[in-house]
């Protein structure tokens, strides 16, 4: 296994373990951990400390905005891309990037292969 890490945090499951079996088909040695609430994203982001997390703004028990505001407070040396429905995409500071949902696959991959400097 890589030392290398991906969070995915997002309220909808089919999305989540949709975009987990993507990484694990194409990027085999990445380890992959998933959460479907800002609660447990939240801890798996602190006791983890991936190397990129995917966050929804939106999830049912705390916006996505804290759970970023805490990882930075931390100073855990993460990139993070936001995962959004929306086509009008406000800036948000301390983010790395905006992946569109539904996500698209190739660009998953390609996002992550940037984001991590994998070849």
């Amino acid at each position: 296994m890589s030392d290398l890490s991906v969070l995915l945090i997002d309220d909808n499951q089919t999305l989540v373990d949709g975009m987990e079996t993507m990484i694990e088909l194409h990027l085999e040695d990445l380890n992959v951990y998933t959460a479907y609430t800002g609660a447990e994203g939240l801890k798996l982001a602190i006791a983890h400390q991936p190397h990129l997390i995917f966050l929804d703004l939106n999830l049912p028990d705390m916006r996505g905005e804290e759970i970023l505001r805490e990882v930075r407070s931390r100073r855990i040396p993460t990139r993070i891309i936001l995962l959004t429905g929306s086509d009008d995409i406000a800036a948000v500071p301390g983010v790395n990037g905006y992946l569109k949902k539904p996500v698209k696959p190739g660009y998953l991959i390609e996002t992550i292969r940037d984001m991590l400097g994998i070849e």
